[in-house]
């Protein structure tokens, strides 16, 4: 979804989730940072076993700043999100943008 899609949605008192992706390596890399350097606002860790293995999901939130992506208007939170199956891990971080300020998990 582009910027300008996200600012409309935002300025018409909505909110949105977005999928931080690879290929957005600005946005990546402020999220990467994010998640390294600040502490959670929540946190959750879910386990199931299913087909003969268990699979783990480490949910996180993230406060973000505003003057980190200015151009991300509404920007508050980033979600990451890891996934291991049977301790192995799956999925490193994958991570979403969201605008909503209150969260929980």
């Amino acid at each position: 979804m582009s910027k300008k899609a996200l600012a409309l949605i935002s300025d018409g008192g909505n909110d949105y989730i977005v999928t931080i992706k690879k290929n957005q390596s600005n946005l990546f890399k402020v999220a990467q940072k994010l998640v390294k350097s600040t502490p959670a606002l929540d946190l959750a860790h879910t386990s199931e076993r299913l087909h003969g293995r268990t699979t783990t999901r480490h949910t996180t939130i993230y406060p973000m700043a505003a003057q980190l992506l200015p151009a991300w208007a509404g920007a508050k939170r980033i979600i990451a999100r890891e996934l291991a199956a049977d301790g192995k891990v799956k999925k490193a971080v994958v991570a979403w943008l969201i605008s909503m300020k209150y969260i929980t998990i």
